[in-house]
């Protein structure tokens, strides 16, 4: 996905090496039909209106393509199962505040207390899906990575698949 600005030959470069390797090319612009987009397959040109400074070229810009891209890669985790309700079940608890939201899920899902949460998530390396699966279908830890680790699947097709 070229999301196009000043400098704009490294997004040019970077599409034309997609459609190279055969990837559905996007671009991202905000200045009209411009050469970015005879690069991309589809391009996204959201009418932003002029800047409050005049001669200004960043702000409004600079906003909606931060707000597109927001919008586009949360459909992409949706579309790729990694969300269950409007929970993002696929983080990484790298850190402290990343395990503590990992627990809050398990427990929000589970319905289960905190220390219950935290045994599951310990048990299965701290992956959210994998908690949940060891959870509600009453497997191994073992069977609960296995099925989490299934690409393209979302919890619930999981949670069927395992019944």
């Amino acid at each position: 996905m070229g999301h196009f600005y000043i400098g704009g030959n490294i997004v040019i470069s970077g599409l034309e090496y997609a459609r190279e390797i055969g990837a559905k090319t996007v671009a991202i612009t905000t200045r009209g039909h411009g050469l970015v987009c005879e690069y991309a397959d589809l391009f996204i040109n959201p009418d932003v209106g002029p800047e409050v400074l005049a001669g200004s070229t960043r702000m409004k810009s600079g906003s909606a393509q931060k707000m597109l891209l927001g919008m586009i890669s949360t459909a992409v985790m949706i579309q790729l199962g990694k969300v269950h309700g409007n929970l993002m079940i696929d983080v990484k608890p790298t850190n402290e505040k990343l395990r503590v939201r990992a627990q809050n899920m398990v427990m929000q899902i589970c319905d289960v207390k905190e220390a219950v949460a935290i045994r599951l998530l310990e048990d299965v390396g701290y992956n959210v899906r994998a908690a949940v699966l060891l959870h509600s279908l009453d497997i191994s830890a073992s069977e609960a990575k296995d099925i989490a680790s299934q690409p393209y699947r979302s919890l619930n097709e999981q949670l069927d698949q395992g019944k």
